[in-house]
Formats: structure tokens, sequence, C-alpha cells
């Protein structure tokens, strides 16, 4: 019900802004939970019933990435990457997980780790404000914090790390294969 009179108002707005806009149809069966979709610079990416919820996947954020993976330790080193958002953009889980630290770091600023496996992370740096707390469990897509620009920061973005084995892996690298 909440859905539906969300979408009226939504379609309203949009009608008034002269925006032609059309919602696809609310499934009436229990697919509407059995999938979930997570936004990509514009795209999304769709988890079927099937799919591990908790495996990182997708972006965390709607933006640009203005600083991609790097992990040449020789020559520069960045471990995850940077998108472009607005202060104050909802950040969204990407996979479901145990919150593991929230804090304040030099570089990161307002940061959390959230634990997805015994050996998979993932890291969400440079945010204006966190919304949950240490040893929180979050479901995918349910939203951590809000983006900002605290720390080693020069612009508004969120710097976003998904670790292996606590060795950084690019949240990039399926993303480009399953949107081509």
């Amino acid at each position: 019900q909440n859905l539906k009179q969300t979408r009226e108002v939504v379609t309203r707005l949009a009608a008034m802004a002269g925006i032609d806009y059309e919602f696809s149809e609310i499934p009436t069966d229990s697919t509407l939970f059995a999938k979930m979709t997570l936004p990509i610079q514009g795209a999304y990416v769709t988890r079927s019933s099937e799919t591990d919820y908790t495996t990182p996947e997708g972006m965390p954020v709607q933006g640009f990435v203005t600083q991609e993976f790097e992990a040449d330790m020789v020559n520069y080193y960045h471990p995850g990457i940077d998108i472009a958002c607005r202060v104050g953009t909802p950040v969204l889980a990407t996979g479901s997980g145990i919150v593991e630290f929230v804090g304040f770091d030099s570089a990161y600023g307002h940061m959390l780790v959230i634990r997805h496996s015994d050996s998979v992370t993932s890291i969400y740096g440079h945010n204006d404000q966190v919304l949950v707390h240490q040893g929180e469990s979050v479901p995918v897509g349910g939203r951590i914090a809000l983006s900002g620009n605290s720390g080693k920061s020069s612009a508004p973005h969120l710097h976003y790390e998904i670790r292996i084995n606590d060795k950084p892996s690019d949240p990039l690298e399926n993303l480009y294969e399953e949107n081509q």
C-alpha cells in the first residue's frame, strides 16, 4: 500500500514538472520481494531470488566514477573507486551483512565497514553521516549512510571498496561485464 501511494505522489509530481514517466507494474506475488535492484550510474543490476545477497554487487550510490581502482602500489595505490555525488546522497549496502566498524578515519572520514562473509568486506568512506551502528545487521539495498566530503577529500563523493581476504578487489570488474 505504501509503495502504491508513493508511486501516485511521484506520478503527480512528474506530471506537474512536465516529465513523462511511467512505473513498471507492481508484482502481485512474492516476486516483489524476491528481486532487489541497486543503482549503477543510471542503470540497474537485478538480483534474482537465487542470488547470494551477501555478495556485494552493484553500486552503493548513483553518480559518476571519478577515480577507478588502482592497486599498483609502486606508482599509485587507490584500493577502491570514487563516485561523485551530492552531499547527503543515500548510500546503500551492496550486500547484506553485519556492520563491523563505524568511526572516523583521518583519510576515509566518516566511514563504515560491512562484513558480508568470513572473507568479504565492503568499505564506504567520506560520508557526511553514518546511519547504522557497529554490530547491526543490514540488508542488501538498505540505507547505511549519507554521502559527504569528510576526511582527506577534495570534493563530495563516496569512496567504495570491496576486500576479499583483506585484499582490495575492483568493485567495477563484474559491473562492466554485466552491463555490456
